[in-house]
């Protein structure tokens, strides 16, 4: 039986070829290297350490990405009853029986980086003189996203719901509502949640999604950087990334602070 985080592993994979960082909250930075357990990044430090100094291209960005396959995400709205003046919305989201995972990636901005050939030359570098372990990753790339919600279920009866003050002569639509809820726009609190593992609502700032990069070569073969192909995710999921490339068009270049 697969875990929650395969299950949401699987799916960024699938439907967007990026590795999930898990939880999605977890601090991280281009350049940043460590090991993968259980097919979770986990930071070690970041490869300024040995005198690198990364530069990145960032691109505009972009509108959202999200999944939200077999939701029940269903809405109301009546006066309150403690709070004159105003309504109350009532937003629930019910898990059924495919995925038990709901994500909302709003204005994201992709980032990578830009002195790869430095990159690759400065770990072959460590690599000779013994000071770079060969298993380590190496996040070469990041999605910022401007507003993130995640919600991971335990299982296809898990529900979480949420309220949502709104003003009498709103005049806002339910699917209005929905919409902007779904794109983290209003401020929603949880009024409950039942069999949710990991809930991050319309948070600002996360980086969730990653590519990552690691040395190869062996006796023969001379060491080079390239993408992750594949990575173990339990007993019978893998995931595949591309090589760190941008997506966008327009980029801007800059170093890393």
């Amino acid at each position: 039986m697969s875990s929650v985080f395969e299950r949401y592993a699987n799916i960024v994979k699938n439907e967007y070829d990026y590795y999930p960082v898990f939880p999605p909250d977890y601090p991280i930075s281009l350049g940043d290297f460590g090991s993968l357990e259980n097919g979770r990044f986990k930071r070690k430090g970041n490869i300024k350490k040995y005198g690198l100094k990364i530069k990145k291209l960032t691109g505009e960005g972009f509108d959202k990405i999200d999944f939200k396959l077999d939701i029940d995400f269903s809405a109301s709205l009546a006066p309150s009853v403690t709070v004159p003046g105003m309504f109350e919305a009532n937003l629930k989201i019910a898990f059924g029986d495919s995925s038990n995972v709901f994500f909302s990636f709003n204005e994201c901005k992709s980032s990578i980086i830009d002195n790869y050939l430095e990159l690759e030359n400065k770990i072959i570098e460590l690599y000779n003189n013994n000071e770079w372990d060969k298993s380590y990753y190496i996040i070469t790339e990041y999605l910022e996203v401007e507003r993130s919600t995640v919600v991971l279920a335990d299982n296809n009866e898990s529900e979480i719901a949420f309220e949502v003050a709104v003003p009498l002569g709103a005049n806002i639509p339910i699917p209005q509502l929905k919409a902007d809820f779904l794109d983290g726009k209003i401020n929603a609190n949880e009024s409950y949640s039942s069999g949710i593992s990991t809930k991050i609502i319309a948070k600002t700032g996360l980086k969730p999604l990653i590519q990552l990069a690691q040395l190869t070569g062996g006796f023969f073969v001379p060491p080079t950087l390239k993408s992750v192909d594949q990575v173990e995710l339990g007993d019978s999921y893998e995931f595949k990334t591309k090589n760190a490339s941008l997506k966008l068009e327009k980029i801007k270049a800059g170093d890393i602070e």
